[in-house]
Parts: structure tokens; C-alpha cells; sequence
């Protein structure tokens, strides 16, 4: 689905180095909208503590939520 297309694009792009953590979770909501959905959230969190990611952390788990027709879908992908 849609959320999980852009939850692991994001993890592909730190994985890459990529580090502008709200340029990536701003791109993702735009790529869910540009396939018809509603984005509720999309963040990058530090795995441990779910707070915002530091660009030096290790552990990081992005979280999203997306709204479609008929329900609500939540998801994450966790990296290192």
C-alpha cells in the first residue's frame, strides 16, 4: 500500500545519507496525497524514546498514518 511504498522510501533515503528528516516526512505526506489519500502523520522518531531523530542518532523508526475511503492505516519501518 501507499503508507508502506513511503515509509520505506524514507528509510531507502537514510539509508542513502540523507539526514533533512522533515524534508523526507514532508515529501512522503506529498506522495500519499499524489495517490489519492489523506495523510494523518508521517515522522521520523528515535527508535528508543519515539521523540524527533537527531541526525546522529542510530536507531530510527519512522511512523505514519494515512486515511483511505473506509479506514484509518498506521505503520512503521525501524532502521539500524
Amino acid at each position: 500500500n501507499q503508507l508502506f511504498k513511503s515509509l520505506n522510501w524514507i528509510a531507502d533515503q537514510i539509508r542513502s545519507g540523507k539526514r533533512d528528516f522533515l524534508a523526507l516526512e514532508n515529501e512522503a505526506r506529498g506522495q500519499i496525497e499524489a495517490a489519492g489519500f489523506k495523510p494523518d502523520y508521517v515522522t521520523v522518531c528515535n527508535s528508543k524514546t519515539l521523540e524527533m531523530a537527531a541526525e546522529d542518532d542510530e536507531h530510527i523508526t519512522v511512523l505514519g498514518a494515512m486515511y483511505t475511503s473506509a479506514a484509518r492505516l498506521i505503520d512503521n519501518v525501524s532502521l539500524g
